[in-house]
């Protein structure tokens, strides 16, 4: 996490998995592994001139931030599914003549994103089951950058293959979960090619997959997806009775 999190910055949020045991050391070491990657890395570009690599790196970063974050570029608006993407289209609904955003809507999209992360993860996201933790901050390491292309739904391969085993398991045992399917459902839409929404000749594919990103979020807050002890001896109370479940397989 730390050497992807020193690359990106997102996948930093998956520390939020030790934070949420408590494991803080662990933290702390995943900082100074990335100071570490970072600083080899800047000087890998440039020697002993470390702060002259900061200052190129921060001078493409600033490029990318004028022509992908604030600009709107209608050949590859609908391949991004980033929240920050849904704002821009909703924004050019009013103003259609629009190619350029604030930066005042970006940075304000950063500290409401921020807080907002902060808040569902103190008040729910850290209560929930480990499955259900890694689908929610994988999906908002997808939808938080402000620039979210394809690719990037490729994290969601983990916590599907999660819930796939977690889904096997319920099955053997005879359980139903609520929210699986519709899990399941979301994260196929997500997974299919959905580049032929077009409208005026722009493509929305990737505000339709924002949606279902969010809505994917919606379900795995509200959903746990728990193998706890309790609930499976609750559940075994309603199954008939370890014979009979042999003779059903035979």
């Amino acid at each position: 996490f730390a050497i992807a999190g020193s690359m990106k910055i997102y996948p930093f949020l998956y520390l939020a998995l030790f934070l949420a045991r408590r494991k803080y050391r662990e933290i702390i070491f995943a900082g100074a592994v990335a100071l570490l990657v970072t600083l080899a890395s800047l000087w890998l570009l440039g020697g002993d001139d470390i702060p002259g690599a900061w200052r190129h790196v921060q001078t493409g970063v600033d490029t990318f931030r004028a022509d992908y974050v604030l600009g709107f570029r209608p050949s590859e608006i609908g391949f991004d599914h980033s929240i920050f993407a849904l704002v821009k289209c909703c924004v050019l609904l009013f103003r259609p003549a629009m190619q350029e955003y604030p930066p005042q809507l970006f940075n304000a999209y950063v500290v409401v994103g921020a807080f907002a992360g902060l808040s569902i993860f103190f008040v729910k996201i850290r209560h929930l089951p480990l499955i259900n933790q890694v689908l929610c901050l994988c999906v908002a390491s997808i939808l938080l950058p402000p620039v979210s292309y394809d690719y990037t739904l490729m994290h969601l391969y983990i916590p599907w293959a999660m819930l796939v085993l977690f889904a096997q398991e319920q099955w053997a045992s005879r359980l139903t979960v609520a929210g699986l399917t519709a899990a399941f459902v979301l994260l196929a839409f997500l997974f299919a090619p959905e580049s032929e929404f077009i409208y005026q000749a722009v493509r929305f594919g990737g505000q339709l997959k924002a949606c279902a990103l969010i809505a994917l979020m919606v379900v795995s807050l509200k959903y746990p997806f728990s193998n706890s002890p309790a609930s499976r001896v609750a559940a075994s109370l309603d199954q008939p009775s370890t014979s009979s479940q042999a003779n059903l397989f035979s």
